[in-house]
């Protein structure tokens, strides 16, 4: 099967993705790029680990897979686009592949925000757009020596753009805000209530309000459905939307997200997106917006912006392959700046255990996010701290 379970964990070389973690945990791009380049349709990719055989030997069948869907009917796009039926984990079905997804993200959230809110560490459901109740977000601050122009962690959740909520977008607050950075959970209004054009313009207006009122340096990050909402507050021509200064995004972390709407018109959740044609697809998808979103990057002062593309090892086909083509294309659209775009594939995890680890201070997604905020020097001791309170839990719980 094209990117399906064929691809697992024999083409995965693990010597492969320790060397290339560890040069990202050292920062040493100039390595990254020497060492890990590989090629996806004859364009070069940087990558911290290779995604399946790795980007250069799915050049060929992800060309493929993107003209294959064009003539592939709903039930194919169906099951192309719905991750909860490639995780690996056989033990649940899809259904309960996605309950436990929303159980964990719903618990840690609460967990994270209470603790919080005790420290007086929080500001909880701000307005930021007065034309919907629905357009809040929730700030989670770090330690007040730390707060001054500290960096901001700009987190839009996915739910396919139909579900979810910044309650449910808190679970690794612990981690962002221990470490020393902002945390800005985005609410926006869902459909089939609103069309997407209303939620990416939303989403540009929670970053115009994060701006004025917090100074440090934003690193865009998303989910999913959350993954396109970020990549598309990259596009400038729909930052315009409202007071963006794009100058401010100084690192963007994309998980399992869409960058192309176009194939989505042709499967059950344009039921309630109601996409309409190519056209008015296109409009929305960062994929078809690369050349505008590089020339931004390209234009970026100082040392650029770094763009993480990450993808789960048992993500589905449609997802990884349009992680893969994003971040190639983006990749050599930037190649003449000094912004650089990776490509992290994560072993062992599916869609959704893809983002789940952000809790986790040790883990290699959230050591590159820390990266990219500037913070990679707190993160033993972040871990260190994270896994003395599991270890004090786990204590308690045994009496």
């Amino acid at each position: 099967p094209l990117l399906g379970p064929a691809l697992t964990d024999p083409f995965f070389d693990a010597a492969l993705a320790r060397r290339a973690a560890a040069i990202m945990a050292a920062g040493d791009a100039d390595s990254a790029r020497t060492t890990s380049k590989t090629t996806l349709d004859g364009v070069d990719c940087p990558i911290v680990r290779p995604v399946g055989r790795s980007c250069a030997q799915l050049a060929g069948p992800a060309a493929k897979a993107a003209a294959r869907l064009r003539d592939a009917d709903r039930a194919t796009m169906d099951r192309e686009l719905s991750p909860s039926q490639w995780s690996h984990r056989k033990d649940l079905t899809p259904d309960q592949v996605v309950q436990q997804h929303c159980d964990v993200l719903a618990a840690g959230s609460k967990t994270a925000r209470d603790a919080l809110s005790a420290l007086s560490r929080t500001w909880l459901n701000v307005q930021y757009d007065p034309s919907s109740p629905n357009a809040t977000l929730d700030v989670f601050l770090p330690s007040p020596s730390r707060e001054t122009a500290a960096p901001v962690l700009f987190y839009v959740h996915g739910g396919y753009w139909t579900a979810l909520s910044k309650d449910d977008s808190a679970w690794m607050a612990r981690t962002v805000t221990d470490a020393g950075a902002v945390l800005v959970a985005v609410n926006y209004d869902l459909c089939p209530a609103v069309d997407l054009d209303t939620i990416v313009t939303q989403c540009v207006r929670a970053l115009a309000w994060t701006q004025t009122h917090l100074h440090g340096p934003i690193v865009l990050c998303g989910h999913s459905a959350g993954g396109h909402l970020a990549a598309a507050l990259l596009d400038p021509h729909l930052a315009a939307r409202a007071d963006v200064d794009l100058a401010r995004v100084t690192g963007a972390c994309l998980v399992s997200g869409v960058f192309d709407l176009r194939p989505l018109r042709r499967m059950y959740v344009n039921d309630w997106l109601r996409l309409g044609d190519d056209e008015a697809a296109s409009a929305l998808s960062p994929a078809a917006a690369v050349d505008r979103i590089a020339a931004a990057l390209n234009d970026h002062a100082g040392k650029g912006v770094q763009v993480l593309v990450a993808v789960g090892e048992h993500d589905s086909p449609e997802f990884r392959r349009q992680s893969i083509q994003f971040a190639a294309e983006l990749s050599a659209a930037t190649e003449r700046g000094n912004s650089r775009v990776s490509l992290l594939g994560l072993a062992g995890k599916d869609h959704f255990t893809a983002i789940e680890q952000l809790a986790d201070a040790s883990d290699e997604l959230t050591l590159c996010l820390l990266q990219l905020l500037g913070l990679l020097g707190e993160a033993a001791a972040v871990a260190d701290e994270s896994r003395g309170r599991a270890s004090a839990g786990t204590d308690s719980g045994q009496g």
